[in-house]
């Protein structure tokens, strides 16, 4: 069993290319490692640079950042601004069904 092991291991490593064979020839194309898109994204670097500053500050996880919690609170204003001008539109429209 394991001499047919190591039969198989030579006739895979007799299909391989070995580094040494690609050299000599340049004419070849040599491959390139690809770029990552997720870590050559700007936003991505932007958020990692965040993390890092907030882990050498020590700030917890469980904080926001100052952009997302000054969004969150006009999100909040915005919407109570909104409920507010709904009620006195209801209120102008029928002033008498209210008696």
């Amino acid at each position: 069993m394991y001499s047919e092991i190591q039969r198989e291991r030579a006739d895979i490593e007799g299909l391989m290319a070995r580094p040494e064979y690609r050299e000599w020839n340049s004419e070849l194309i040599k491959p390139k490692k690809l770029l990552n898109p997720v870590k050559a994204s700007r936003s991505h670097q932007e958020l990692h640079r965040e993390l890092l500053m907030n882990h050498k500050r020590g700030l917890g996880m469980d904080s926001k950042p100052e952009l997302q919690r000054v969004l969150e609170h006009r999100r909040r204003n915005q919407l109570i601004k909104k409920k507010e001008e709904e009620l006195e539109a209801k209120r102008m429209q029928c002033p008498f069904k209210q008696e």
